[in-house]
């Protein structure tokens, strides 16, 4: 791109809300049937034009996000003396060990969670996800979204300390 040539605000755009999403550009351009990361990254940077496609999907799952956040926000702040707990998945493999949980929702996942761990830092409080750790406390039971709220409220609990 030469000095003189402008980039367009879209592409901007695009680059705030992949990086609000914690997608890496290789990431995003997997969200689409048949772009390449250079095509990507020749969409971010002005050299090719944003497809509709793009736009309308990225503003959906942002859509999907922010209500999700404001949902997050009202619970939190209708309950000032409780505090909320979840895990943060690491690894996108440590997310797909539950079984109900879509490739997807990984990154909007964390991007909703990072929000809440920093507006929230005394009552939201994330827990780092360890799968080695989780396997072994599940004892062969089924990895579903019940059994980790389960797990999380282990990993969370105080425990006494003995000496």
């Amino acid at each position: 791109m030469s000095m003189n040539q402008r980039i367009e605000p879209g592409c901007v755009y695009l680059q705030v809300l992949r990086n609000t999403l914690f997608l890496s550009p290789n990431e995003a351009a997997s969200l689409f049937p048949n772009m390449t990361l250079d095509h990507w990254n020749n969409i971010e940077s002005g050299r090719s034009p944003s497809p509709s496609m793009v736009m309308d999907r990225f503003n959906a799952i942002f859509e999907y996000r922010n209500k999700q956040l404001v949902m997050y926000r009202q619970m939190i702040e209708s309950s000032p003396n409780a505090r909320f707990d979840e895990f943060w998945f690491q690894t996108m493999d440590d997310w797909m060990a539950i079984d109900d949980h879509e490739p997807e929702g990984f990154r909007v996942t964390q991007s909703l969670n990072a929000s809440l761990a920093t507006e929230y830092p005394s009552r939201f409080k994330l827990y780092p996800f360890d799968l080695v750790g989780f396997t072994a406390w599940a004892c062969g039971r089924p990895a579903t979204a019940e059994l980790l709220s389960e797990y999380l409220g282990f990993v969370s609990s105080p425990r006494a300390v003995t000496g």
